[in-house]
């Protein structure tokens, strides 16, 4: 690592200890000091490796000033000083410089000047005790200055990413929502590049549904900060309460998110993109099936969710006759199981830890009480279609969360 500057030590004029460093940091010293903390700055901080540090300059400068002169008075930062310092935290937002690395700066700073105090005062012969009731002064200074930058930063941030979200909800809706745009592409295509995004790439809509209680504000946050989520790549925000945005390709998601993609498509045709996310979005919610899918991965089980009425029909000619209760519901789950295992009745009786007997049984039974026999491909086709109506159904009824309102 570089090293910093060699720092001068040569002895506080004046003769009141270590009151005479504060005043020496406060004057004749003040633009060595900044100028040691910048090159720490480049040294010791990611984030400004590769910056003009001298736009820095006049905001420690700043800071120094009204620590010191609170430390020559013996007094806590005024008021004037900390709404200095929040306007401060809040330019740093504004200038897209993270809280982290604002933080580590006023570390160095702070270190910075603890040196010079120990430094100076050891050469003057300044009490150690009086070096650490100064040090102490400085560090309790530097902790007020840390909180009202960070609040300035904090509220700053805030209202940048208000600001920001709000674009961005405002442009997939115009996007992806069949808006009418009356010959608006050209700005829509601009307003992409002011985005980060490229109108000239493909681009696939997406559509998620959290399965759990994650409420769709904080969904939208977590997917924002997903890399396949962010310009260039992608861009995701909050519209009408729904998770819509576009990708390059679909994101890798925790168990909790169900994610409808559509087909990759040229810019102008997302809207038709999101027509089949959104369809793909609400069958996986429906049975809470985590992860990215697309609409012809799903096959019919987006019919079971969109054709309600034919759902009906199937579950009045293959569920209801059975009525309800334990011995309904037991002989309804062997025959999911049944046409699940593909009607081997071994492997449906070692799924369901039952005997085979059993199973047959139930199957007979089942076709006894309805009237249909499982060996008509038709009936099978119904059946497994009244089957999937019945787990949706129930899943809203018992109030699971991948059933809930936000479909």
């Amino acid at each position: 690592m570089t090293s910093a500057p060699a720092r001068r030590t040569a002895s506080p004029a004046s003769p009141d200890g270590a009151r005479a460093i504060v005043r020496y940091l406060a004057a004749e010293g003040s633009d060595a000091f900044v100028s040691r903390v910048l090159a720490r700055y480049a040294v010791e901080i990611d984030a400004y490796r590769h910056s003009d540090l001298e736009r820095l300059r006049p905001a420690i400068v700043s800071a120094t000033r009204w620590v010191t002169q609170a430390l020559l008075e013996r007094r806590p930062l005024g008021p004037e000083d900390l709404a200095g310092l929040r306007e401060y935290g809040a330019l740093r937002a504004r200038q897209g410089v993270p809280l982290e690395a604002m933080l580590r700066g006023w570390q160095v700073s702070a270190r910075e000047a603890v040196e010079v105090v120990v430094d100076r005062g050891r050469a003057a012969g300044v009490p150690d005790a009086e070096l650490m009731d100064l040090t102490a002064e400085i560090l309790t200074a530097v902790n007020a200055g840390v909180a009202a930058f960070s609040t300035g930063h904090h509220r700053a941030s805030a209202v940048i990413e208000h600001h920001d979200g709000t674009r961005r909800s405002d442009f997939l809706r115009r996007l992806l929502m069949d808006v009418p745009r009356d010959g608006t592409d050209g700005r829509l295509r601009q307003e992409a590049r002011g985005l980060g995004l490229h109108p000239d790439r493909q681009y696939l809509a997406l559509r998620a549904v959290a399965l759990g209680d994650l409420p769709p504000p904080e969904l939208a946050a977590r997917l924002s900060r997903h890399g396949a989520c962010r310009p260039p790549n992608g861009l995701v925000a909050l519209v009408d309460e729904q998770v819509v945005g576009l990708a390059t390709a679909a994101p890798d998601l925790p168990d909790d998110i169900a994610l409808g993609i559509g087909p990759v498509v040229p810019f102008p045709e997302l809207a038709r993109s999101l027509r089949s996310a959104n369809r793909a979005a609400t069958t996986a919610h429906a049975f809470a099936l985590a992860g990215a899918h697309r609409m012809e991965d799903l096959g019919p089980l987006c019919a079971v969710v969109d054709d309600i009425e034919v759902g009906e029909a199937m579950l009045d000619r293959f569920v209801m006759p059975l009525g309800s209760g334990a011995a309904a519901r037991a002989l309804l789950d062997t025959v999911d199981c049944y046409l699940a295992c593909g009607l081997h009745v071994g492997r449906t009786a070692e799924e369901m830890v039952v005997h085979e007997n059993t199973v047959r049984y139930r199957i007979t039974r089942y076709e006894t009480l309805t009237g249909v026999s499982l060996r008509d491909p038709s009936t099978v086709l119904q059946l497994w279609w009244a089957l999937r109506r019945r787990e949706s159904a129930s899943r809203t009824r018992d109030g699971d969360p991948a059933a809930s309102s936000q479909s």
